[in-house]
Protein backbone atom coordinates (compact mmCIF):
# COMPACT_ATOMS: atom_id res chain seq x y z
CA UNK A 1 0.00 0.00 0.00
CA UNK A 2 2.88 2.47 0.59
CA UNK A 3 6.39 2.79 -0.44
CA UNK A 4 8.92 1.77 2.63
CA UNK A 5 12.12 3.18 1.00
CA UNK A 6 12.72 6.08 3.03
CA UNK A 7 13.12 4.31 6.42
CA UNK A 8 16.16 5.64 8.13
CA UNK A 9 18.91 3.15 9.03
CA UNK A 10 18.33 2.15 12.59
CA UNK A 11 21.27 3.39 15.34
CA UNK A 12 24.18 1.21 16.13
CA UNK A 13 22.79 0.66 19.55
CA UNK A 14 20.06 -1.66 17.89
CA UNK A 15 21.06 -5.58 18.00
CA UNK A 16 21.04 -7.02 14.81
CA UNK A 17 17.70 -9.27 15.97
CA UNK A 18 16.24 -5.10 15.74
CA UNK A 19 16.70 -5.00 12.60
CA UNK A 20 15.87 -8.60 11.44
CA UNK A 21 12.29 -8.45 12.72
CA UNK A 22 11.98 -4.61 11.46
CA UNK A 23 13.01 -6.02 7.43
CA UNK A 24 10.28 -9.28 7.97
CA UNK A 25 7.69 -6.52 9.02
CA UNK A 26 7.95 -4.55 6.48
CA UNK A 27 7.60 -7.59 4.25
CA UNK A 28 4.66 -8.60 5.44
CA UNK A 29 2.99 -5.42 6.14
CA UNK A 30 0.64 -6.70 8.06
CA UNK A 31 0.51 -10.03 10.63
CA UNK A 32 -1.43 -11.60 13.56
CA UNK A 33 -0.09 -11.37 16.65
CA UNK A 34 0.21 -15.02 17.80
CA UNK A 35 1.86 -16.08 13.88
CA UNK A 36 4.39 -12.65 14.65
CA UNK A 37 4.99 -13.92 17.99
CA UNK A 38 6.09 -17.71 16.71
CA UNK A 39 8.40 -15.54 14.14
CA UNK A 40 9.75 -13.89 17.10
CA UNK A 41 10.54 -17.54 19.05
CA UNK A 42 12.64 -18.50 16.24
CA UNK A 43 14.22 -15.05 16.38
CA UNK A 44 15.06 -15.24 19.76
CA UNK A 45 16.36 -18.57 19.39
CA UNK A 46 18.67 -17.58 17.14
CA UNK A 47 19.91 -14.00 18.34
CA UNK A 48 19.36 -15.94 22.02
CA UNK A 49 17.04 -13.43 23.45
CA UNK A 50 15.78 -13.96 26.84
CA UNK A 51 12.49 -15.03 26.16
CA UNK A 52 10.71 -15.90 29.63
CA UNK A 53 8.07 -13.92 28.70
CA UNK A 54 7.93 -14.20 24.59
CA UNK A 55 5.04 -11.62 24.39
CA UNK A 56 6.48 -8.73 26.95
CA UNK A 57 9.84 -9.39 25.10
CA UNK A 58 8.16 -8.81 21.83
CA UNK A 59 6.20 -5.94 22.50
CA UNK A 60 9.44 -4.20 23.54
CA UNK A 61 11.34 -5.10 20.58
CA UNK A 62 8.82 -2.88 18.60
CA UNK A 63 8.47 -0.35 21.10
CA UNK A 64 12.09 0.41 20.48
CA UNK A 65 11.53 -0.14 16.65
CA UNK A 66 9.33 2.22 16.56
CA UNK A 67 11.02 4.76 18.43
CA UNK A 68 13.74 5.04 15.79
CA UNK A 69 11.70 4.99 12.72
CA UNK A 70 9.16 7.26 14.10
CA UNK A 71 11.25 10.10 12.64
CA UNK A 72 10.47 8.92 8.94
CA UNK A 73 6.74 8.81 9.46
CA UNK A 74 6.36 4.77 9.77
CA UNK A 75 5.05 2.77 12.93
CA UNK A 76 4.22 -0.80 13.91
CA UNK A 77 0.63 -0.39 15.09
CA UNK A 78 -0.98 -3.03 16.90
CA UNK A 79 -4.98 -3.44 15.61
CA UNK A 80 -7.58 -5.59 16.06
CA UNK A 81 -9.67 -7.30 12.78
CA UNK A 82 -12.74 -5.92 12.37
CA UNK A 83 -14.23 -9.35 11.58
CA UNK A 84 -12.04 -11.57 13.73
CA UNK A 85 -11.29 -9.86 16.90
CA UNK A 86 -8.14 -11.43 16.05
CA UNK A 87 -5.02 -8.94 17.51
CA UNK A 88 -2.78 -7.89 14.56
CA UNK A 89 0.41 -5.76 13.65
CA UNK A 90 0.93 -3.76 10.70
CA UNK A 91 3.49 -1.66 9.41
CA UNK A 92 2.01 1.99 8.25
CA UNK A 93 3.15 5.12 7.01
CA UNK A 94 1.63 7.22 10.13
CA UNK A 95 1.77 10.35 7.60
CA UNK A 96 -2.10 10.00 6.86
CA UNK A 97 -2.37 12.71 3.98
CA UNK A 98 0.24 10.67 1.71
CA UNK A 99 -1.19 7.36 1.89
CA UNK A 100 -3.65 7.29 -0.77
CA UNK A 101 -1.40 9.71 -2.71
CA UNK A 102 1.07 8.03 -2.48
CA UNK A 103 -0.23 4.85 -4.62
CA UNK A 104 1.43 5.69 -7.80
CA UNK A 105 0.65 2.17 -9.44
CA UNK A 106 -2.97 3.43 -9.38
CA UNK A 107 -4.40 6.09 -11.55
CA UNK A 108 -6.05 9.28 -10.40
CA UNK A 109 -9.25 7.88 -11.07
CA UNK A 110 -8.95 4.16 -9.72
CA UNK A 111 -7.52 6.69 -6.19
CA UNK A 112 -10.72 8.45 -6.09
CA UNK A 113 -13.08 5.27 -6.42
CA UNK A 114 -10.72 3.71 -3.70
CA UNK A 115 -11.85 6.87 -1.48
CA UNK A 116 -15.60 6.71 -2.63
CA UNK A 117 -15.58 3.27 -1.35
CA UNK A 118 -14.07 3.85 1.64
CA UNK A 119 -16.92 6.66 2.43
CA UNK A 120 -19.05 3.87 1.12
CA UNK A 121 -17.75 1.50 3.91
CA UNK A 122 -17.59 3.63 6.46
CA UNK A 123 -21.48 5.12 5.63
CA UNK A 124 -23.08 2.07 5.49
CA UNK A 125 -26.56 1.62 6.65
CA UNK A 126 -26.68 0.51 10.81
CA UNK A 127 -23.54 0.83 11.30
CA UNK A 128 -22.82 -2.06 9.29
CA UNK A 129 -19.17 -0.82 8.18
CA UNK A 130 -19.62 -2.67 5.06
CA UNK A 131 -20.18 -2.67 1.84
CA UNK A 132 -22.01 -5.34 -0.53
CA UNK A 133 -19.96 -6.86 -2.97
CA UNK A 134 -22.77 -5.84 -5.79
CA UNK A 135 -23.08 -2.18 -4.40
CA UNK A 136 -18.96 -1.76 -4.68
CA UNK A 137 -19.28 -3.01 -8.27
CA UNK A 138 -22.24 -0.82 -9.02
CA UNK A 139 -20.30 2.28 -7.62
CA UNK A 140 -16.89 1.57 -9.52
CA UNK A 141 -18.95 1.05 -12.42
CA UNK A 142 -19.86 4.63 -12.26
CA UNK A 143 -16.88 5.91 -11.13
CA UNK A 144 -14.51 3.97 -13.80
CA UNK A 145 -16.72 3.34 -16.32
CA UNK A 146 -15.23 -0.07 -17.45
CA UNK A 147 -16.18 -3.47 -18.21
CA UNK A 148 -17.54 -6.35 -15.46
CA UNK A 149 -14.75 -8.44 -15.62
CA UNK A 150 -12.36 -5.50 -15.19
CA UNK A 151 -14.50 -3.84 -12.19
CA UNK A 152 -13.74 -7.55 -10.99
CA UNK A 153 -9.99 -7.23 -11.43
CA UNK A 154 -9.70 -4.11 -9.92
CA UNK A 155 -11.70 -5.01 -6.49
CA UNK A 156 -9.48 -8.11 -6.74
CA UNK A 157 -6.48 -6.11 -6.65
CA UNK A 158 -7.61 -3.63 -3.66
CA UNK A 159 -7.91 -7.25 -1.94
CA UNK A 160 -4.50 -8.19 -2.98
CA UNK A 161 -2.80 -4.63 -1.98
CA UNK A 162 -4.14 -4.73 1.40
CA UNK A 163 -7.02 -2.16 1.18
CA UNK A 164 -9.90 -4.05 1.74
CA UNK A 165 -11.09 -7.56 3.17
CA UNK A 166 -14.21 -9.70 1.96
CA UNK A 167 -16.18 -11.16 4.15
CA UNK A 168 -17.89 -14.78 4.36
CA UNK A 169 -20.73 -12.81 2.86
CA UNK A 170 -18.94 -11.65 0.10
CA UNK A 171 -19.28 -7.99 1.71
CA UNK A 172 -16.00 -5.55 1.54
CA UNK A 173 -14.78 -4.19 4.83
CA UNK A 174 -11.71 -2.20 5.52
CA UNK A 175 -8.36 -4.29 6.39
CA UNK A 176 -6.35 -3.64 9.44
CA UNK A 177 -3.49 -2.21 7.63
CA UNK A 178 -6.66 0.41 6.17
CA UNK A 179 -7.89 0.77 9.69
CA UNK A 180 -4.10 1.09 10.98
CA UNK A 181 -2.86 3.18 8.15
CA UNK A 182 -6.15 5.55 8.08
CA UNK A 183 -7.00 5.97 11.60
CA UNK A 184 -5.85 10.03 11.40
CA UNK A 185 -8.18 10.39 8.48
CA UNK A 186 -11.23 8.55 9.18
CA UNK A 187 -10.95 10.01 12.49
CA UNK A 188 -10.62 13.84 10.96
CA UNK A 189 -12.99 12.94 8.28
CA UNK A 190 -15.95 10.78 9.68
CA UNK A 191 -15.33 11.41 13.63
CA UNK A 192 -14.58 8.19 14.02
CA UNK A 193 -13.11 7.39 17.40
CA UNK A 194 -10.82 5.11 19.78
CA UNK A 195 -12.85 2.97 22.94
CA UNK A 196 -11.22 4.38 26.26
CA UNK A 197 -7.52 2.87 26.89
CA UNK A 198 -7.21 1.30 23.11
CA UNK A 199 -5.11 2.44 20.95
CA UNK A 200 -6.67 1.00 18.10
CA UNK A 201 -9.61 2.74 15.92
CA UNK A 202 -12.50 0.61 16.54
CA UNK A 203 -15.42 0.94 14.07
CA UNK A 204 -18.21 0.80 16.27
CA UNK A 205 -21.51 2.74 16.55
CA UNK A 206 -21.81 4.79 19.18
CA UNK A 207 -23.74 3.23 21.72
CA UNK A 208 -21.90 -0.08 21.35
CA UNK A 209 -18.33 2.15 22.34
CA UNK A 210 -20.24 3.82 24.92
CA UNK A 211 -21.47 0.74 25.87
CA UNK A 212 -17.72 -0.69 26.09
CA UNK A 213 -16.27 2.80 27.70
CA UNK A 214 -18.36 1.88 30.74
CA UNK A 215 -16.98 -1.54 30.70
CA UNK A 216 -13.91 -0.21 31.06
CA UNK A 217 -14.11 2.69 33.30
CA UNK A 218 -16.46 0.51 35.77
CA UNK A 219 -13.36 -2.47 36.13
Amino acid sequence: MYDTTNIPEMSDEFSEAHRVLLTYLRAVKCISADDLLEKFSVLSTHFGIDTSKPMEAMRDYIAEINVQIARAHFKIASIRDQETDIQHYVFINTKSDEVIQACTSYTVPELDTIKHLIDSIVNSHDYAYALPYGNAKQQTTTLLKQKASELDLFIRRLVDDGWINLTDQNRLVLSCASLAELSTYLQDRFGVFSVVLCVTVLLLSERNAATLNAQTLST
